[in-house]
């Protein structure tokens, strides 16, 4: 990739020569117009084995992955990957989450000293 890390294909880590760069939507890597290798795709089998790294990078951390069919792969060149999460959706949804709270706990605390109240003027002997 361009921070230097090996992209591995079926045969290991892929060594593209100098020429024209095309992969297509299965993973497969040409050099003008030959086959250099396919990349090789796999999905976990679950989160828990996958091991987070530095930046976005993870590890598989045992042998539960499986191998992508090459009819269920979109691979698409000079794309970047996107995040699923609109940040600003989830922030304002955030703040709406901190809002609820903020009232739910004012009229607890109102509630609160309404009870403190009435049990103060009950034990009162008049």
């Amino acid at each position: 990739d361009m921070s230097g890390n090996p992209v591995l294909g079926t045969r290991g880590p892929i060594e593209v020569p100098e020429g024209e760069l095309e992969i297509n939507l299965q993973g497969t890597v040409r050099v003008d117009g030959v086959v250099v290798d396919t990349l090789r795709v796999v999905r976990p089998s679950s989160a828990e084995g996958l091991e987070k790294e530095e930046g976005s990078l993870f590890r598989a951390t045992g042998a539960l992955t499986r191998e992508v069919p090459l009819e269920d792969r979109r691979v698409v060149q000079g794309a970047l990957e996107e995040s699923n999460v609109n940040s600003v959706e989830t922030m304002v949804d955030m703040l709406e989450v901190q809002r609820s709270y903020r009232s739910v706990e004012r009229t607890i605390r109102v509630m609160d000293e309404v009870m403190d109240t009435i049990t103060s003027r009950l034990g009162r002997v008049s």
